[in-house]
């Protein structure tokens, strides 16, 4: 006789409940309902930067990363934190500042250490600081003491022109700030 040996005992348990649930979930749509790949912007229909959100998110640093005295943006910090699509705890790695003309930009390279919530980002962030900016004269003045600061992150995806973009705020990595995102995610 030939062929593969047979074995008269049954199935291992795990393929007994394994497959079954594979296919319930294949059929189910469970394939679809994963969650994006780092960095990607999730499946759904990005809103527009514009009105609330583009306040939101604008792309600004807190004016209390370089003073914790102040109130910058506080009564903002649950709105942000339900809204955005991905919170992160980074590390301000690098400042690269570009010059035309009279006029400077900045770009800000976060590298992303933790997922506080909601998706998985890419492991770092660049954030574009034009001239015309809030943040630009903070960076322009504090940017020695900003480099290896800890912050958090709140990005969301939107949709632009030709594709989508991440829009962000930063805010000190601090216990307000934390206590803030909990509340927003509970």
């Amino acid at each position: 006789m030939s062929g593969r040996p047979h074995s008269s005992s049954p199935a291992p348990a795990w393929r007994r409940w394994v497959v079954p649930l594979l296919v319930a979930s294949t059929a189910a749509g469970g394939v679809a309902c994963a969650a994006p790949p780092a960095g990607q912007p999730p499946a759904r229909a990005l809103p527009a930067h514009e009105g609330e959100r583009a306040r939101w998110f604008d792309d600004t640093l807190s004016l209390r990363l370089a003073n914790p005295a102040l109130t910058d943006g506080q009564h903002l910090l649950a709105v942000r934190a339900a809204e955005a699509d991905t919170v992160a705890l980074g590390r301000l790695e690098t400042i690269n500042e570009r010059s035309r003309g009279a006029h400077s930009s900045f770009e800000l390279v976060f590298a992303l250490e933790k997922t506080i919530a909601g998706l998985d980002p890419a492991p770092s962030f660049v954030l574009d600081i034009g001239p015309d900016n809030p943040s630009h004269g903070m960076i322009r003045s504090r940017r020695l003491e900003l480099i290896g600061r800890r912050a958090v992150l709140f990005l969301k995806w939107f949709r632009g022109e030709s594709e989508s973009r991440i829009h962000a705020r930063v805010e000190p990595d601090e216990p307000s700030v934390h206590d803030a995102i909990i509340a927003a995610r509970m």
